[in-house]
């Protein structure tokens, strides 16, 4: 007989050990720490350390982390060009998005918003989630449009939804498959509420919820919901800008072909 049986169940065991401890409330706690392949960004401290066994995280952006200063100044330029851009050069609108872009990065609810953007195609809003989505890396989750189209299901039943938004910051939707927006898987993500879930034949675990929402559509949907629970987390930012090849109406710019090569 193989001598590995042995170590095989002992690895096994270990694993088991591991995963259990990574489900209870030990790790990913610390929603002012932000990852990256080369250390930890302290977003209360507002400094940049190397990680350590103690920070408990099984999260990464997957990104090297670089001190904004130091990136080439037409990097720099381009991507603030193109934040302005697709604000339609609105100066207060531009700084608003950053700061609803910026509540992604760590892990707490506190202004209990999701933001809806809104506009016509080749504005820029689908470029805008892709490059969020590569700056968080494995905090960023794309939720399937059936999650806010579908009414709630089964509460014994298993619940992936939820159980992926287990330790993400930033969720996001593009376009829904049906024109009726159903409002409570939102309003409870929003909210940042602590619920239970369970995988698929799992036991039923603690949630805490603690992503950003971001919805991206051409055109509003249809909302029955007319609590005031809703309408008061919802954020609209509009997109009015448009891209094409040549411009001609006031709201119009040449597209950006060096953002979509980068990105």
């Amino acid at each position: 007989m193989s001598s590995t049986g042995p170590k095989e169940n002992i690895l096994k065991s270990l694993y088991e050990l591991i995963r259990d401890n990574r489900n209870d409330d030990k790790f990913n706690k610390k929603g002012n720490l932000l990852h990256c392949t080369n250390g930890v960004y302290d977003l209360t401290a507002e400094n940049f350390r190397p990680a350590e066994p103690r920070d408990m995280s099984t999260q990464s952006t997957k990104l090297t982390y670089m001190p904004y200063s130091e990136h080439p100044e037409e990097k720099r330029q381009l991507v603030e060009g193109f934040l302005l851009d697709i604000m339609n050069n609105d100066v207060e609108m531009c700084e608003f998005l950053k700061r609803a872009l910026a509540s992604s990065l760590d892990g707490y609810v506190i202004d209990q918003l999701f933001y809806m953007f809104l506009g016509k195609g080749a504005n820029g809003k689908s470029l805008l989630i892709k490059l969020l989505k590569l700056v968080l890396g494995e905090y960023a989750l794309s939720m399937a449009s059936a999650q806010v189209t579908k009414t709630s299901v089964n509460a014994q039943a298993a619940s992936p939804a939820l159980i992926a938004l287990l330790h993400k910051r930033a969720s996001f939707l593009t376009e829904l498959e049906e024109k009726v927006l159903v409002t409570e898987f939102i309003k409870m993500i929003a909210g940042g509420d602590r619920t239970t879930g369970r995988g698929l034949h799992k036991e039923n675990q603690e949630i805490e919820l603690t992503s950003k929402v971001f919805i991206a559509l051409n055109n509003l949907p249809t909302v029955e919901d007319k609590t005031h629970g809703f309408w008061q987390k919802l954020v609209i930012i509009p997109f009015k800008a448009s891209f094409v090849d040549d411009p001609k109406l006031p709201h119009e710019s040449l597209s950006f072909p060096v953002m979509r090569q980068n990105f």
